[in-house]
């Protein structure tokens, strides 16, 4: 054969070229036409037809046709047919190279083939048989690949877009999701007999097709393509020669291109071969199932690396890789991969460098405008950066265009290779420092050299500038991107300290982000900054300054000489060389502290931005900067105490997830002990190393007072207002098992202030010790009935009458014992736990008579002191009683000054009176309760009893079953069982009745008889009531402010208890609220009437509005406690929510942070329930429109108002709402509308009432300042329309320009007009001036009929004016009439009704009469 196989870029140009192999069409048409059965028998036929002429044969059309034919067709076939075309092409290459190898290494064919040759071909010469058999094998060669290159790309085209079930198309997020989540090994999926298993058949085929670069004869084969040609006999070499140069250049061929130094060029053909072989590759690499199969994967890597490395396909290649990138998710991993291997196996390859310098090429709007292929790029450069810094470092140059890309992926993929190359820059600074040491002192800068040309100081430095000045990109998620790789940075110390302080800086700024990605990686770079700070382990500034001083006074002792005296007493052998690298250690040693103390300052100055964050929406906020100011404190920032309280009050937060992390942060710093705490304890004893076995559930007794004393600590800090957060965190903590009893020892230990080893206990710390056990004897009552003792000598001993807190938090631990009163097993009594002439009693009193007491902390003393004589006391109203007689016998004089004369004692007494009162109260209402809890034992009880006898009757019953019949006497018992289940529901009911009485008639006792005085008794607390109003009433008189504080206290007391008090006083009350001067009065009043309104609702209800008068106090006590109040009030539904909720709104806008804050949480709070704020905006609008405030207040108020408004419905129905106000309102409140309208969220809905109600505020739209509102109400619903409503928003833009276009032209016309006339002005003038020369007459003539034709014209203009007015004078009364008419046809109308209802009246009344009448006359005759 004559003719050569030249590869075709499509394989249908095989039917139709005119130079070298051709297919005949016959042979394909005929094929086409067959069916499955003729064609699996010519695919049998060419099997043994390879076999017994040699696998070279398929050069032949005979062998190949048939095979190509078949192959244009695969996917009509079946499953056996592929396999069988499958088998042909493997098992023919492998036995084509076989036979190539015989061939090439004998000269002979192989002895296994035997060949039938007719008598010609012996005749021809053993050269020319050699050629026509090299001929064959490097066609058919060629001829093998260009069919398995074939199947390949049908195959895999079949199965990424025909089959919906393959992985084609799953992404590699699902593959690597199910390769890492899924654990449970599952079954491979089973194929039926109908499908092909195309993955174990392209492993085959390329297993085949993988010897073919590394085989030496094939490159010897192509050495002879050139000389594959007829030639004549004396153009032919003796074959052994040839052989024998054959391989030796086969030998040279096998090796690298750049051993060879590119000698020898390979000619077309061959090129085409390895660009058929490099489609095969890429195309196999384009389905995702490679990832998982990994020995294809290596073949395929390596055949890429033999094409680049030996046969120098580098441009084909790399445009291969750029194009797959772009498309295809998986490959970035499998390229990074094999160009690795390829640098990694030859030193002088340029692949690499070649692809990223065409990335770097790369037009940034096509990188924007394709996001998959961005993504891909951006995950290749990190991943290549990894495996190949030193390329990716020279061409960088190339890279660092993309960083002014549109596409935000892009650019964060570059910032992250700048934090991967400068962590290699450490990694080589560390390797370089360890083989310093390890090498020779002559090799010793070698390395360092070639290190510093790869990547010096200078770049690195170049590269952290360009990092820093991303931190103001435009993306969100490119400043998050930065702030993540500065924080790997510092992680693995890769941050020289001169940049620190410009990096926390800007890091500060970005805690003020719009986007709440960027505060979070913030948060967490500043957590990482105190984690891995490269300063010390606790950052204390105090501490660090000590030691500035130290380093400093060191330093001048060693200039001046002192320290040299001592160093060189310590050592001789220095010299003065040495004396300037002591001085530099010294400096280096303050220049050390200073950077801390700077840093520390940094620190500082974060955490009140920080501990604001703690009150945002946003969860993310508020979890990160609860975390980094538990870390703040552990490191011991002195400032972050603040930040730390403000955790501790959101344990009280609704959201689950806030509250946990907050008990945690109060965990981690209070109820365990960190490691560097107990590194600063002492060496562990046996008792803390079982502890520690134990996983700290039980602490030692060093650790549990070291619990101890950071609680007193905690409470040292802690305002009073802050200790009920302290004991709910306590009764948490109680509740998860994470306070021991070791701790409450300890405690114990330190109230009784006993000293163990040298350390001094103070008062204070024992008080802050009583705080501590009062609050956990709310959950653990037990602990203090041994300590009875303790706390009477201690808590109501001689320190009492000097420290209020410790009486106070003493009598709260001793009312604790009332709930160990109760005893569930005896339900019979109550049992008191004192006797009357018990110790405690007398001391209390003492203390409760006690004039050396200053009176401020008396008050909150004997509230203490009453409420415990109530809980522990038998009879606790004669022991009071008799000592408020004892206490006002000076008050029965009737002289006033007297009783100015003893205003303190005076004092003392109404406040007693009026806490008794209302512990009294309290007292009866408790009492009940206990009896009713007593009563529900007892029924408890009775109902088990009842139940067992039942089970046993039932037990019974059954065991009676087998018997046919019933006794009469089973029946009676049955039935008497339902009787008695009826009446037991009638007691029930009847017990119901009872206690509702009973509540009714404690009611009435508590109303009339406890304040009250009765005519039938005499009351004791009812006598001191006119002498209280008294001085309520009369400031004048009763001058002392103590004295009327404490009278409005006992007043408000007496009135919570009785309704006939509150009703009498109510209106001295809210004078006193109005008119006292005292801000302490004011802000009790308004506390009691938060009591008053849930006790006696509708007497207080139309006094509400005098309540929300006080919002405008001018004390900031008096507003704080008022809107404290009315929040708890409106929220728990105890005053109906109307418009005057506008001054809360306007608190909105407070000076005081605190009122603002409140306000902010009232109506988060308010929006939870349902839609109260959106029924009170219109009111609120309004209200806040009718007051003077500044636009500025009212937008702001408004935008926070109208965030909560989510709802479509709500929209659409505000939006009508305000519209149909513009034209009864004025312009000034039209500007707050319009821009309340511009707070919504409009939809489609909404936007279309908003245009149908135009006219209603056309004539608003003259003012600039309501065109503008309109016109941003368009471009915000301009960028979400749909559009179908594009023409609706362009329509309605239109209109709004159009009016204001109008009134311009108006305006135009009229100074056009003014122009005009001006200019005929002008013009008259001139001409006047030319005729009075002339003639006077004519002058006079056309002057008298100018004015007349003006005259005329004026009068036209005023009779036109005139009809106009006429007209709408007509139209008006016209109007006004219609109206009169009807309203007197409705008058009319209701003039008849009424006269038909008067005479109906009239004949019922005259019926009645007669029939009275009637009546009188038949009993008068009867």
């Amino acid at each position: 054969m004559t003719e050569t196989f030249i590869i075709p870029s499509n394989p249908q140009q095989l039917l139709d070229t005119e130079v070298g192999y051709r297919v005949e069409n016959a042979v394909f048409s005929q094929i086409q036409e067959m069916e499955e059965n003729e064609i699996l028998n010519s695919i049998e036929e060419q099997i043994k037809f390879l076999k017994t002429e040699g696998y070279h044969s398929l050069f032949s059309h005979s062998c190949f046709d048939i095979l190509y034919s078949v192959i244009s067709n695969l996917n009509n076939y079946s499953t056996l047919i592929k396999n069988k075309i499958t088998g042909i092409l493997t098992a023919g290459l492998i036995g084509l190279l076989a036979s190539l190898k015989a061939l090439l290494d004998t000269g002979e064919e192989p002895s296994n083939q035997s060949r039938r040759r007719s008598s010609k071909r012996e005749q021809i010469s053993q050269d020319s048989l050699e050629f026509n058999v090299l001929n064959a094998h490097h066609n058919s060669l060629k001829m093998y690949v260009f069919l398995i290159n074939w199947i390949v790309s049908i195959a895999e085209h079949q199965f990424q877009h025909q089959q919906p079930d393959s992985t084609v198309s799953k992404t590699l997020a699902q593959i690597k999701k199910k390769s890492k989540g899924d654990k449970r090994k599952k079954a491979p999926r089973t194929l039926s007999s109908s499908e092909w298993d195309w993955k174990s058949a392209k492993e085959v085929l390329f297993s085949s097709l993988y010897p073919v670069l590394l085989d030496r004869h094939v490159a010897e084969l192509w050495l002879l393509g050139p000389q594959l040609s007829p030639m004549e006999d004396n153009q032919k070499t003796p074959t052994k020669s040839r052989r024998q140069s054959l391989s030796h250049s086969a030998d040279k061929f096998g090796q690298d291109v750049d051993d060879q130094n590119e000698q020898d060029q390979q000619t077309g053909s061959q090129i085409d071969f390895l660009v058929l072989i490099a489609k095969t590759c890429f195309k196999l690499l384009e389905n995702p199932d490679i990832l998982h199969l990994q020995d294809l994967k290596k073949q395929i890597s390596h055949v890429v690396y033999i094409l680049v490395t030996r046969y120098n396909l580098n441009e084909i290649i790399e445009d291969q890789i750029l194009q797959l990138l772009l498309k295809y998710e998986h490959l970035p991993s499998i390229f990074s991969q094999i160009l690795h291997n390829i640098h990694q196996n030859s030193s002088k390859a340029r692949i690499a460098h070649n692809v990223l310098n065409e990335i770097g090429k790369m037009n940034s709007k096509f990188l924007s405008q394709n996001a998959l292929g961005t993504k891909n790029l951006s995950l290749f450069l990190l991943e290549i950066t990894e495996l190949l810094p030193r390329v990716v470092i020279s061409s960088l140059s190339m890279l660092i265009q993309h960083l002014d890309s549109e596409s935000y992926i892009i650019r964060n993929s570059i910032i992250a290779l700048f934090g991967s190359l400068i962590n290699y820059s450490k990694k080589l600074r560390i390797q370089n420092a360890e083989q310093n040491q390890i090498q020779n002192p002559k090799n010793e800068n070698s390395l360092d050299k070639s290190n510093e040309k790869v990547f010096d100081n200078s770049t690195r430095d170049a590269i952290l500038d360009l990092l820093l000045e991303r931190f103001r990109d435009v993306s969100a998620y490119v400043r998050t991107k930065v702030i993540q790789v500065w924080t790997s940075l510092y992680q693995n110390a890769a941050i020289p300290l001169k940049i620190l302080p410009s990096l926390m800086d800007l890091v500060i700024d970005r805690l003020q982000d719009k986007s709440a990605l960027v505060r979070k990686n913030a948060i967490q770079f500043l957590i990482s900054s105190l984690k891995f700070n490269p300063f010390m382990g606790t950052l204390k500034k105090s501490r660090v300054e000590s030691k500035l001083k130290k380093a400093k006074k060191m330093l001048e002792d060693f200039q001046n000489g002192n320290g040299m005296q001592k160093e060189k007493e310590k050592a001789k052998n220095i010299d003065n060389q040495n004396i300037p690298h002591e001085i530099e250690k010294h400096l280096f040693v303050i220049n050390f502290y200073q950077s801390a103390i700077n840093f520390i300052n940094k620190i500082h100055s974060v955490i009140g931005t920080i501990s604001q964050l703690l009150s945002n929406k946003t969860i993310t906020d508020v979890t990160e900067s609860i975390s980094f100011l538990v870390i703040a404190s552990q490191f011991g920032i002195e400032n972050a105490s603040e930040g730390i309280r403000k955790i501790m009050n959101l344990v009280w937060s609704n959201e689950p997830k806030i509250q946990e992390l907050a008990l945690n942060a109060c965990y981690k710093l209070y109820f365990s002990i960190s490691d560097e705490e107990e590194e600063d304890l002492q060496q562990d004893t046996l008792e803390s190393q079982n502890s520690r076995k134990q996983n700290l559930k039980e602490p030692s007794s060093k650790q549990a007072r070291l619990i101890a004393q950071k609680l007193i600590d905690l409470i040292k800090i802690t305002n009073t207002h802050d200790f009920k957060t302290i004991e709910y965190i306590i009764s948490q903590m109680i509740q998860k098992n994470f306070l021991s009893n070791k701790v409450v020892v300890q405690l114990w230990n330190i109230f009784e202030m006993k000293k163990k080893a040298n350390q001094q206990i103070s008062e204070i710390e024992s008080t802050n010790a009583m705080i501590l056990l009062s609050m956990i004897s709310t959950k653990k009552p037990g602990i203090i009935l041994p300590k009875i003792p303790v706390i009477l000598s201690i808590g109501l001993g001689q320190r009492a009458v000097s420290d209020h807190l410790l009486v106070c938090y003493a009598c709260k631990t001793l009312q604790h014992i009332s709930d160990c009163c109760l005893d569930s097993q005896n339900t019979t009594q109550i049992c008191p736990l004192f006797d009357p002439e018990h110790e405690i009693f007398s001391k209390l009193i003492s203390l409760l008579t006690n004039d050396s007491i200053p009176i401020k902390h008396w008050f909150t003393i004997s509230e203490q002191i009453i409420n415990t004589i109530y809980l522990l006391h038998p009879k606790p109203e004669q022991i009071l009683g008799s000592l408020i007689k004892t206490q006002s016998s000076f008050l029965f004089d009737s002289k006033i000054q007297t009783i100015n004369n003893h205003f303190p004692q005076l004092t003392r007494i109404i406040f007693i009176v009026g806490h008794v009162a209302l512990r009294e109260y309290t007292h009866i209402q408790e009492m009940y309760s206990k009896v009713s809890k007593i009563r529900s034992l007892r029924k408890k009880s009775h109902s088990k009893n009842s139940q067992n006898q039942e089970q046993k009757t039932k037990s019974k019953k059954s065991k009676k079953k087998s018997k046919p019949k019933k006794n009469d006497k089973e029946e009676n018992k049955e039935n008497n069982s339902n009787n008695n289940n009826i009446e037991n529901e009638d007691d029930e009911q009847n017990e119901a009745e009872k206690e509702s009485i009973e509540i009714e008639n404690l009611n009435i006792i508590c109303d009339r008889e406890i304040v009250v005085q009765s005519k039938f008794q005499t009351n004791l607390l009812a006598e001191f009531e006119p002498l209280i109003a008294q001085i309520c009433a009369f400031p004048k008189i009763y001058h002392n402010s103590i004295l009327r504080t404490s009278a409005v206290l006992s007043l408000c007391k007496f009135m919570a208890v009785s309704s006939i008090i509150c009703e009498k006083y109510l209106q001295l009350l809210f004078t006193l609220l109005k008119k006292a001067p005292e801000s302490e009065i004011r802000s009790n009043i308004i506390i009691s009437l938060g009591d008053l309104v849930c006790r006696f609702p509708n007497q207080i209800e139309p006094w509400t509005s005098h309540i929300y008068s006080l919002l405008r106090d001018e004390d900031i006590i008096v507003k704080t406690t008022t809107l404290m109040v009315l929040t708890h009030l409106i929220l728990n539904d105890m005053i109906k929510v109307k418009g005057q909720i506008s001054e809360i709104a306007l608190c909105l806008e407070d000076e005081n942070p605190q009122i603002a804050s409140l306000s902010k949480t009232f109506f988060h709070e308010l929006s939870v329930k349902g839609n109260v704020i959106y029924n009170l905006l219109p009111d609120i609008i309004s209200h806040l429109s009718n007051l003077e405030i500044s636009t500025e207040q009212f937008e702001s108020i408004s935008k926070f108002l109208f965030s909560f408004i989510e709802k479509e419905r709500q929209t659409n129905s505000l939006v009508e709402k305000l519209c149909n106000r513009f034209p009864k309102i004025t312009i000034e409140h039209s500007k707050n509308i319009a821009f309340c309208l511009t707070c919504l969220n409009y939809n489609e809905k909404s936007f279309q009432k908003l245009h149908e109600s135009f006219p209603s505020f056309q004539d608003k739209i003259e003012d600039d300042y309501i065109k503008s509102c309109f016109l941003n109400i368009i471009l915000k619903y301009k960028k979400s329309t749909k559009p179908e409503f594009v023409k609706l928003v362009i329509d309605f833009e239109n209109k709004i320009n159009q009016i204001k276009e109008d009134d311009e032209d108006l305006v135009d016309d009229f100074k056009k007009k003014m122009k005009i006339s001006n200019e005929t002005k002008e013009e008259d003038n001139e001409q006047e001036k030319t005729t009075k020369k002339t003639t006077n007459k004519k002058t006079t003539n056309k002057k008298t009929t100018k004015r007349k034709q003006q005259k005329q014209q004026i009068r036209k203009q005023i009779r036109k004016q005139q009809t106009r007015k006429q007209i709408r004078k007509q139209q008006t009364r016209k109007q006004i009439r219609k109206q009169i008419r009807k309203q007197i046809r409705k008058l009319n109308q209701n003039h008849i009704q009424i006269h038909i209802h008067i005479q109906n009246q009239i004949h019922i009344q005259i019926k009645i009469i007669f029939s009275f009448f009637f009546f009188f006359i038949l009993t008068f005759f009867l």
